[in-house]
């Protein structure tokens, strides 16, 4: 029955933060009153985002941070509330991070990451450093994956499980 049908679609078009479509959906049960979302029942919903210039959400980062970059991301989510699946891909381009009261200067950023049920592969991340007096900066290059805990988990397993190989 429709009526039982959460649903819900976003949709986001700016010329400065670019674009986001959002669509999801799952049922909902009415019983005695109240409504329920059960822990098995199924998810549907599915993200793309474009956005060609992150800097506009610099706003959402601490004071005096400044973000630069591109985002190209599209996600499909399925499973289960308490077991939600994912797969889809996360590509960053153009990363730049810089707070002059923090001494952080970073640029030349690119992320490669895949979503794949509950985790998040990161094929690679690089970034570099803005350098000393002669010009000379690192790279910081990173491969590894974080899995999230399903809700059917018990409490000793609701932690993040990450892994990083870091150079």
């Amino acid at each position: 029955n429709d009526n039982d049908q959460l649903s819900a679609t976003l949709r986001w078009d700016s010329e400065r933060a670019g674009q986001l479509l959002a669509d999801f959906s799952t049922p909902l049960q009415y019983a005695q009153g109240t409504w329920i979302w059960a822990a098995d029942a199924p998810l549907a919903g599915t993200l793309t985002a474009r956005m060609p210039r992150i800097g506009g959400w610099s706003v959402l980062a601490p004071p005096g941070w400044r973000l630069r970059g591109t985002l190209d991301a599209s996600a499909t989510l399925a499973g289960t509330r308490d077991k939600p699946l994912w797969t889809g891909t996360l590509n960053a381009d153009k990363l730049a991070v810089r707070s002059v009261v923090d001494g952080l200067d970073f640029s030349k950023g690119s992320l490669r990451a895949s979503l794949k049920g509950q985790r998040v592969d990161i094929q690679s991340f690089t970034i570099r450093g803005a350098g000393d007096a002669q010009g000379e900066g690192g790279e910081l290059s990173a491969t590894g994956f974080a899995i999230w805990p399903s809700l059917e988990a018990d409490a000793s397993a609701k932690s993040v499980q990450m892994e990083l190989d870091v150079r």
